[in-house]
């Protein structure tokens, strides 16, 4: 877990940023001096052990910087190279080579300039303007600053990178005064002392909250996106409002609380200014207020007994403001060290009775937990003051931290956590199930949210979070006690538990209709799971278990990993099909064609059409492999249409170089046969190819046809009217062969290679097949006989009149290039072959 940035930082920075200040103001190198000076002892009341050396090149402020193991802070000899830029180098390297979330130190930046600003400027006016400005630099693109008149919110300080901008809405505003009401507006804000969030603000949003056309326009021409809205109080005044918006991303959650944070200190440096200018005559009692009003601030004796204390001391600690008197030891609330240790009562009467003004101002932060359960976080520092009738006294002062460290873990839970599910995100799920001891029945899985694209766009960015919640809800009440669950990636849910019910039981729960909000929906999960009993480290478990789900999205049911060996191939599965896809996107898959040739003339009547693939990686992929994987993943449409492309353009070619119509033939698989929008894709392929019908055959395969013969039939009847021809693959191999002929149109009848390699050999193979090749003739069926591989089997077809064959004997599947080559010459090589038969 990342260390959070220590109230020591914070800080540090202020004091760097105050430094920075008073070397920009210094005019001699003595001021100078001093001002480095000032820094050192500053520094040293937060705890550095500060040296300054008088004889060397460099004066050095050093000190081990708490958050910073190893690190040293230096400054060079204000009478030679120290500036503000040096400054700024130290300020950059405190605050971004401190442990903690990067979104939260560039929040404390902004932070601190805002804090370091509202404490330089005493003026109202300037303060105003400055503060707008820094916020419109750092945090947002329009600033505005209300003072509250009688209720009625008075723009003071409009700000905007283009002071024409900013400029044309001031003087609207001072116009067209706020009158609305309504949640979320300026008065809705300042009277109910609160603060509000506006995001993706639509123009129908802008129209209901427009008084009238004009006002609507207006607003519209500004562009907001998004906008935040804090009432500016400082203890029980309401000072106003501060506005913020942007015009091209929105406002967080987290953006919120640091807005919160600059607007309380906005509306306390505002009120202080204007104490500060009814109290010019006397700029020491000035400072006294000023500096103490931010502050709880109280004077103790060493017995620990309240000599003087604030308002604000008195609201911090609870207690009643006349407590003159009252003993440190008898506090109402437990005071407690920054890590739950407890702070007795005697130990701070022995800190408080070696307090001398020698001594070196002792600081730390510490936990007050009130009576009725609240927690304030409290910065104390103490001081040893002078004696006062030989009685030592001590100067204490409280710094109310809560926000800030609210904030602080706020954003570091933000950091280890998803916004929509609440769960960890994938490095802290890691760092949880890394912990998880090893067993036999310790598993990994990983959920698959299918649907977040349809929920998205059914129900918007709300409905998908209420989703979500509400699916991450139901799986952590189903996991045994202990188990741990994340959110891994934007569609992944991930969790590790003993080996209990199988993946299938807890679909069968997760996947009942869910309540999400208003709305019921029935998620649509891929599971799959890694039994983790190995030493396999948590990001492989994990990359594994996610390979498993991702497999179980393409192949339906869920998905399981027993060992290394199966992830490596499940794995390498996924890889290739990524590489399929993108090599079928570019059109990287070639067509080979087997020639088929007339056994009577000797003549090339067609060819089968067959998609060869090359990986990059693996070379030459089979058939056998990636088709059922183009299957898998939903990619045949793609594939089968790249094939028809390719066939028709040959087949085109070819017919007018014979002069005489080629049919080259394309295989269609079970599944796209049986697809629904299967004779929607046909008839629009033949409807943009008018002559393809005439030019390509499709081959299916009777165990395709039984599935859903009557369906399937009627397609293909339609297909064939239309002038396309079918062919009947691997005849022979199923048990309804006839019974498919007698329902079927097939123009073309293939028998399957287990009835030619047989023909040699087996006397009762020669009889079925004379007989298939009779019955075909009666039907007036085209035969044709696959894997012809000798000249003996060549023979025998040719007695049996076998009307066309095709097969390694004859030519092996050549590419378009080979093939348009041997176009002319396949009668003389016919000829040649049944001589040599």
């Amino acid at each position: 877990m990342t260390a959070p940035l220590s109230p020591s930082t914070a800080s540090l920075v202020m004091l760097l940023l105050t430094l920075r200040r008073a070397l920009g103001q210094a005019a001699t190198p003595q001021e100078r001096r001093g001002a480095l000076n000032a820094f050192c002892q500053a520094a040293a009341d937060l705890g550095y052990q500060v040296s300054v050396s008088e004889t060397s090149s460099s004066a050095q402020a050093s000190a081990p910087i708490p958050d910073l193991p190893g690190k040293w802070l230096t400054l060079s000899d204000p009478t030679a190279v120290t500036s503000p830029d040096t400054i700024d180098a130290l300020l950059r390297l405190t605050l971004w080579q401190a442990p903690g979330p990067q979104l939260w130190l560039e929040q404390l930046q902004l932070y601190a300039d805002v804090a370091g600003l509202l404490e330089s400027i005493s003026d109202p006016a300037e303060l105003l303007a400055q503060a707008a400005d820094a916020l419109v630099q750092q945090f947002a693109d329009y600033c505005v600053i209300y003072r509250a008149e009688d209720g009625a919110p008075l723009p003071l300080s409009v700000a905007h990178p283009d002071p024409e901008q900013a400029a044309r809405l001031h003087a609207y505003l001072l116009r067209r005064p706020l009158v609305s009401t309504a949640p979320g507006s300026v008065r809705a804000v300042i009277q109910d002392r609160s603060d509000h969030r506006l995001t993706d603000l639509t123009p129908g949003q802008l129209r209901l909250a427009a008084r009238d056309d004009e006002e609507y326009e207006f607003v519209r021409s500004l562009h907001f996106r998004s906008a935040l809205q804090f009432a500016l109080v400082y203890g029980d005044e309401v000072y106003g409002a501060l506005t913020l918006a942007r015009t091209e991303r929105n406002f967080t959650a987290a953006d919120q609380a640091l807005g919160r944070e600059v607007a309380a200190r906005l509306a306390a440096a505002l009120t202080q200014a204007e104490l500060h200018a009814r109290l010019r005559r006397s700029e020491a009692e000035h400072r006294l207020i000023f500096e103490s009003l931010n502050d709880g601030v109280l004077l103790t004796t060493s017995s620990g007994e309240i000599s003087t204390l604030n308002a604000r001391a008195a609201q911090l600690l609870g207690l009643p403001e006349d407590a003159v008197g009252f003993k440190l030891t008898e506090l109402p609330g437990t005071l407690q060290g920054a890590h739950g240790q407890p702070i007795h009562p005697a130990l701070v009467l022995q800190v408080l009775g070696q307090q001398t003004p020698e001594a070196t101002p002792l600081s730390g932060l510490a936990r007050l937990t009130t009576p009725d359960g609240q927690v304030r976080w409290l910065q104390v520092r103490l001081r040893g003051l002078p004696r006062e009738g030989g009685a030592a006294r001590t100067l204490m002062t409280l710094t109310d931290v809560t926000g800030t460290y609210q904030l602080q873990a706020q954003l570091e839970h933000l950091s280890l956590h998803d916004a929509a599910t609440g769960l960890p995100n994938r490095a802290h799920f890691l760092k949880l199930a890394d912990q998880w001891a090893q067993s036999p029945g310790r598993t990994l899985c990983a959920l698959r949210v299918l649907d977040m694209a349809p929920v998205l766009a059914l129900h918007g960015e709300q409905g998908l979070r209420q989703y979500l919640y509400a699916l991450a809800s139901r799986l952590l009440s189903a996991l045994p006690e202990g188990s741990v669950l994340g959110r891994v990636s934007e569609h992944v849910l991930a969790f590790v538990t003993e080996r209990g019910a199988g993946l299938t039981e807890l679909l069968g729960q997760l996947t009942q209709t869910l309540p999400a909000g208003e709305v019921a929906l029935r998620p649509h999960l891929a599971a799959g799971q890694r039994l983790w009993s190995d030493d396999a480290p948590a990001a492989l478990a994990l990359a594994d278990a996610e390979a498993a789900a991702e497999q179980a999205q393409q192949v339906g049911g869920p998905a399981v990993i027993v060992d290394r060996g199966q992830a490596d191939r499940y794995q390498a599965r996924v890889r290739l099909g990524r590489r399929l896809r993108d090599a079928l996107e570019r059109r990287q898959l070639s067509v080979h064609y087997q020639p088929v040739l007339d056994l009577k003339s000797g003549l090339l009547v067609g060819a089968e059409a067959l998609a060869r693939w090359t990986d990059e990686e693996r070379g030459p992929v089979s058939p056998a492999e990636f088709i059922p994987l183009a299957e898998a993943l939903g990619l045949m449409p793609s594939l089968t249409r790249l094939v028809l492309l390719r066939a028709n353009r040959l087949a085109s070619w070819a017919s007018a170089q014979l002069g005489r119509p080629l049919r080259v033939a394309v295989n269609i698989s079970a599944g796209e046969l049986h697809a629904p929008e299967f004779a929607v894709r046909a008839e629009r392929f033949l409807a943009a190819y008018p002559v393809a019908a005439s030019q390509l055959e499709i081959e299916v395969t009777e165990q395709t046809l039984i599935q859903d013969l009557p369906r399937v039939g009627a397609m293909l009847r339609a297909l064939q009217a239309g002038g396309l021809s079918v062919a009947l693959d691997d005849f022979g191999t199923g048990f309804s062969s006839l019974a498919v002929l007698q329902q079927l149109p097939v123009n073309k009848l293939k028998l399957d290679r287990s009835f030619v390699q047989g023909l040699e050999d087996d006397p009762r193979q020669r009889v079925l097949t004379q007989a298939v090749i009779d019955l075909a003739g009666q039907l007036d069926i085209t035969v044709v006989a696959e894997g012809v591989e000798t000249a003996g089997q060549l023979q025998l077809l040719r007695t049996m009149r076998c009307d066309q064959v095709q097969g390694f004997y004859l030519s092996r599947p050549l590419n378009t290039q080979t093939f348009q080559a041997r176009l002319h010459t396949w009668p003389q090589t016919m000829q040649a072959l049944l001589d040599q038969s």
